[in-house]
Parts: C-alpha cells; structure tokens; sequence
C-alpha cells in the first residue's frame, strides 16, 4: 500500500512509515543546508552600511523632487492657460 493512499496510520505497514520518516527527515535536512547556504554566502550588508544606504536613496530621491517642482511649467511639459 502507498503511504499517500493510507486513511490512518494503522494502515501502514513499519517499512512505509519509516521510509516516510526518513524522507521527511532528509527534506528537512536538505532544507536547512539550502537557508544556512544562502544566509552565509550571501552578499547581505550590515545594518548600518543598509540604513546609510537607505539614506541616501531618501535624500537623493527629495532633491530630485525639488529639482522638479523648481522647474517652470514649460519645463516640465505642462501648459498652463
């Protein structure tokens, strides 16, 4: 009998569960070297680096702004009658 195919547990026979088991248990193990690969080779900076960076994206974005609401309305392709 499949596992997948089983309404209760009594059902199965001890080799199935166990070799359910160990396919969950080798899932999770896969699972956790796939997240501690990825954590530890990743290019993730450190809290400051990301915050100065975070930053200067605000500032660089509200000098942007300011430099378009200081341009004329002909400049900024509007006609205003």
């Amino acid at each position: 009998m499949k596992f997948k195919k089983a309404k209760s547990i009594g059902e199965v026979s001890d080799r199935e569960m166990l070799n359910f088991i160990f396919a969950n248990q080798l899932y999770i193990l896969r699972t956790l070297d796939f997240v501690e690969r990825s954590l530890t080779n990743s290019d993730v900076p450190e809290y400051p680096e990301t915050v100065k960076q975070m930053v200067n994206n605000i500032d660089s974005s509200l000098s942007n702004i300011n430099e378009y609401l200081q341009l004329s309305d002909y400049d900024k392709g509007e006609l205003n009658l």
